[in-house]
């Protein structure tokens, strides 16, 4: 993949961020000076998802780049569909801005949760374009009330289980922080790899909640490993 340089002077590298979820970056690259990556090796059962950010001398890092999806089959030039912008007005209107160019679906599902386990139907959205308004009677009432959206093909934008953060610790400890849109499941099954293709199944963990540890014994002494999660529908 090939990117534009950064027109700033001070600009020193770059970082190529990659994961198989949606804004779920668990590996970076620093590729340097370069503005091109070839990437290989690519498990043709995933979509990888890529942004690349920008770092100067001073080490500043900037934000994340319009995401790109790339699978084995080939690049996708679709950026995923993004909320940018969210607001409540009164009355219980609410303003969603989105991001998605030429490919967004004609039809959405809002779907609203107050505990981000249960969720419920609210409304169908046709016609979409970059925004929509829509009315939550229970908005203007309510502490906390979460929205998600359905595409009704691709199934919820928000997975049932996707890693938040991952922090690795002394004596190859891993921590995973999770989000569970749908609920938890019961148990995960946690694989690595080192080159996203040959995976190896480390551990599985019963009673998932917000967050889980495992033990890797090749996280200290390998350069780069892999993780990824996999749980029972």
């Amino acid at each position: 993949m090939v990117w534009d340089a950064n027109p700033e002077p001070n600009i020193a590298g770059y970082r190529l961020h990659l994961g198989v979820g949606s804004g779920t970056y668990d590996t970076v690259i620093d590729v340097g000076e370069d503005t091109e990556f070839f990437l290989s090796q690519l498990n043709e059962e995933y979509r990888y998802y890529i942004a690349i950010t920008a770092y100067n001398s001073f080490g500043i890092e900037s934000g994340f780049s319009r995401e790109l999806i790339v699978s084995a089959a080939g690049f996708d030039p679709r950026p995923a569909l993004t909320v940018t912008g969210f607001s409540r007005g009164e009355g219980g209107v609410l303003n969603f801005d989105l991001l998605g160019g030429d490919d967004l679906p004609s039809k959405f599902e809002v779907q609203v949760s107050e505990d981000l386990v249960h969720w419920s139907y609210l409304q169908s959205v046709r016609a979409v374009g970059e925004s929509f308004t829509i009315i939550d009677p229970l908005a203007a009432v309510r502490p906390k009330r979460f929205y998600r959206l359905n595409d009704g093909t691709s199934g919820s934008l928000v997975p049932k289980l996707s890693v938040t953060r991952l922090v690795r610790g002394a004596g190859g400890n891993v921590s995973f922080q999770l989000s569970g849109g749908d609920g938890f499941p019961k148990d995960v099954r946690v694989y690595a790899s080192e080159d996203l293709k040959s995976w190896t199944l480390l551990q599985i963990v019963e009673r998932v909640s917000s967050s889980l540890t495992i033990q890797d014994p090749l996280a200290a002494t390998q350069s780069r490993r892999f993780y990824r999660l996999e749980y029972p529908d």
